[in-house]
């Protein structure tokens, strides 16, 4: 199925090509490079010729550019808010845009949801490295989900949550149980 980002920006292309091409075509008409001196009239086809190179790469240029626009770039911003490296800018971000928002446009899967509520996610944002993010609820805020990335390597929702305590996953399932 094609996806609107793509209709939007192939649309956008097509026309920014023909748009291109009748302005190009009426600037190049009006030009005679045949009427000025050879080394001149060299110069002149070859400059013709390169501004026809440019003018083929606006419509690629373009597509890209209303691709992104319409979120086409697997979420935009929040796929741009998980990508930034400062650690506590992120984490602002994040909780201002919410965990299901991310979720929601960073397509990701949910791996496994446990008992307590907790739900591992896989966010597919790096080609052959599945980021593993989890949301879960703290007990002290009711109704205030939070979210975090854990190891890569993570397989449930409880082990995810055990390593953010610092215990084992049969730790936590076990023998925690206050979470606050």
């Amino acid at each position: 199925m094609i996806s609107f980002p793509f209709l939007m920006a192939t649309m956008g292309a097509t026309v920014g090509l023909l748009i291109a091409i009748l302005v190009f075509t009426t600037v190049t008409d009006s030009i005679d490079c045949d009427s000025l001196p050879e080394e001149a009239s060299l110069e002149c086809n070859s400059a013709v010729s390169t501004s026809w190179l440019v003018v083929s790469i606006l419509p690629i240029a373009l597509f890209f550019c209303l691709f992104t626009i319409f979120g086409g770039v697997g979420g935009g911003a929040s796929m741009r808010v998980i990508s930034i490296s400062n650690i506590e800018e992120r984490a602002k971000k994040m909780e201002r845009m919410g965990v299901e928002h991310i979720l929601r446009k960073t397509k990701a899967k949910i791996l496994d949801r446990s008992k307590r509520g907790n739900e591992l996610y896989e966010i597919n944002m790096i080609p052959n490295y599945p980021l593993k993010y989890l949301k879960y609820e703290d007990p002290s805020t009711a109704n205030k989900l939070y979210g975090c990335f854990v190891p890569s390597d993570t397989k449930t929702a409880d082990e995810a949550m055990a390593w953010k305590f610092q215990i084992t996953e049969e730790e936590y399932v076990n023998d925690l149980v206050f979470e606050a």
